[in-house]
């Protein structure tokens, strides 16, 4: 279930004109993070602290839109996700200079770094509650945002895979723990695996802990 879009400055792959503002708000399906890459050329004028021409990228947190990273100049940025289900990405350039802009693409993931402080927080899976599609594959790190020795809770509220005889070898959930005891390096062990209506309740992890989601070629939609 991933799609891609195009994002580009006005004229891209010539000098994009002064005075523009361009501005785009990425909206994924619940479930999904939004992905942006770059393809061909990035050339926005550089100048200091990006105060000329730049572009912006922001996260929805907390209702409210935060800035990821603002760009400007030759080097392309990396891949920039948001932890949310939108992504705002605003372009501007001024009266004078002019380079030849970007080529963007963005695409809906799921899986994700999610940093865990005291708010209370609900994460669904894709297509939560109308069942999931196939073929996906859904990592996320749950990480304590205050410090190395803080720990992570997490509750399942409602759990409802695909039922499997035997072990869990079509859909599933499983869950990894952080070692505690291993030196210069982050190294985790399985909890367990789940799938069927087989719900992993809720359990307290220092520091980290991952949930992958995987599922079959089939979809599993109610």
């Amino acid at each position: 279930h991933k799609f891609t879009k195009n994002l580009k400055t006005p004229l891209y792959d010539k000098p994009y004109p002064p005075n523009t503002e361009c501005i785009w708000e990425i909206r994924a399906d619940d479930g999904y993070h939004v992905g942006l890459s770059f393809e061909g050329r990035f050339f926005i004028e550089e100048s200091v602290n990006c105060t000329k021409d730049f572009v912006e990228f922001y996260d929805f947190i907390d209702n409210d839109w935060k800035l990821l990273r603002r760009n400007c100049g030759r080097d392309t940025p990396k891949f920039v996700n948001s932890t949310s289900s939108k992504m705002k990405v605003i372009f501007r350039s001024d009266e004078s200079g002019a380079g030849d802009g970007f080529n963007a693409v963005w695409q809906q993931n799921c899986g994700g770094i999610i940093l865990v402080d005291e708010k209370t927080r609900v994460l669904s899976s894709p297509g939560y509650p109308k069942g999931y599609q196939g073929k996906l594959g859904c990592n996320y790190t749950f990480k304590a945002a205050q410090s190395e020795e803080s720990f992570v809770n997490i509750k399942f509220i409602d759990f409802d895979l695909e039922v499997t005889p035997g072990k869990c070898i079509y859909d599933s959930v499983s869950i990894f723990k952080r070692q505690e005891y291993v030196l210069n390096a982050v190294e985790y062990t399985k909890v367990g695996t789940y799938c069927g209506r087989n719900n992993p309740g809720s359990a307290r992890y220092k520091n980290s802990v991952l949930v992958e989601f995987k599922t079959d070629a089939h979809d599993h939609m109610k």
